[in-house]
């Protein structure tokens, strides 16, 4: 599978969660220059309740039958959490939110 069709593929499992309102890839996978070796980085914005944890659980069940073969970091945060790292200045929230790529958006 090409990057666009595994990022293509975890999108569409992610979407079904009604939480999900938005979906970022950052890294080397949104950059471009990536290796067979890189993982996947996703920040899933949502209204999402409960420990963040339980969220990349919950988000983590749904690609785990995928035939991906690569390695997935999913980041469930709500837009306030987010607001708040990025205050703290966060290097690395700051450079997913200005280098990564929105590949889906509920409207």
């Amino acid at each position: 599978m090409t990057n666009d069709e595994i990022i293509k593929e975890i999108v569409e499992r992610l979407k079904k969660v009604p939480e999900v309102k938005k979906i970022i890839v950052f890294g080397s996978r949104a950059r471009g220059n990536y290796s067979e070796e890189s993982d996947i980085d996703l920040l899933v914005i949502g209204d999402f309740e409960g420990r963040i944890i339980d969220r990349q659980v919950k988000l983590k069940l749904l690609l785990w039958d995928a035939p991906l073969d690569v390695g997935i970091d999913v980041f469930p945060l709500r837009e306030n959490e987010i607001d708040v790292l990025l205050k703290k200045g966060s290097f690395f929230w700051k450079e997913a939110m200005n280098t990564g790529r929105v590949v889906y958006e509920r409207i």
